[in-house]
C-alpha cells in the first residue's frame, strides 16, 4: 500500500512537468513549496490511515471483541503519537529534500536582520526584468556586470 502511495505521489510529479515552466526560477520555486506542502501533509495523513488500516484488520480479524477491554482514551494518545510522528516525519523529509522551507527561513531572517526585502523572489525578477542587472540562466540569476560580481566578492562584512 505504502508503495502505490508513494508511485502516485511520483507519477503525479512528473505526469505534468513541462522543461519550460521548470526552468523559470518563480515555477520552480513554487513546484518545490508544493513538493514540501505535500510531504508535510502526507506523512501525517498516511500514519492516519495506517492507523485506521489496523483497527480495520483488527475488527476483520477478532471481530467486535477486538477492543474489549481497550481504553478509548489509549487509542486516542496513540493516534495523537502516530500523527505527532507523521508530522515530524514530513517535516525532516521536507527539509532534507527540499529548499523551499530552509529559503523562506532565510528570507524572513535576512528580512528582520534587513539583510534583504521580504519578498526576495520579487525582488530578483524586478532587478532582472525592470533594473537589467540580473540575468537569468536556466532557474538561476546571475550578476550581468563582472566587475560588480568582483567587487561584491571582494567585500567583507562590517
Amino acid at each position: 500500500m505504502l508503495l502505490a502511495v508513494f508511485l502516485g505521489f511520483g507519477w503525479k510529479a512528473t505526469k505534468d512537468a513541462d522543461m519550460m515552466v521548470a526552468l523559470h526560477p518563480l515555477s520552480l520555486l513554487e513546484r518545490d513549496r508544493r513538493a514540501a506542502h505535500t510531504l508535510v501533509v502526507g506523512f501525517p495523513l498516511l500514519a492516519a490511515l495506517l492507523m485506521a488500516g489496523l483497527l480495520v484488520v483488527g475488527f476483520a480479524v477478532r471481530g467486535p471483541s477486538a477492543f474489549a477491554g481497550v481504553p478509548w482514551s489509549e487509542l486516542g494518545s496513540t493516534l495523537a503519537g502516530l500523527l505527532a510522528l507523521g508530522l515530524y516525519s514530513g517535516v525532516l523529509v521536507a527539509f532534507r529534500h527540499t529548499a523551499s522551507p530552509a529559503l523562506s527561513i532565510t528570507c524572513w531572517y535576512l528580512a528582520l536582520r534587513h539583510g534583504t526585502p521580504r519578498d526576495l523572489m520579487a525582488f530578483l525578477a524586478n532587478a532582472h526584468q525592470q533594473r537589467a542587472v540580473l540575468r537569468r540562466v536556466g532557474a538561476v540569476y546571475q550578476f550581468r556586470h563582472l566587475d560588480l560580481q568582483r567587487h561584491l566578492a571582494d567585500r567583507r562584512p562590517d
